[in-house]
């Protein structure tokens, strides 16, 4: 019984893991995204 609720607890540990690690990746996409988009602009603009 410990080790089955041990085994879950791992499991549901590691989907937090990765869905926060995948939203953290998502942010960073999107931030450097806009990062780019705002350097042409700039660059265009000069």
């Amino acid at each position: 019984m410990v080790k089955n609720y041990l085994s879950i607890c791992s499991i549901s540990f590691l989907v937090l893991i990765s869905i926060s690690f995948s939203t953290f990746l998502l942010s960073l996409n999107f931030m450097l995204n806009e990062y780019c988009v705002f350097l042409e602009w700039e660059v265009v603009s000069l």
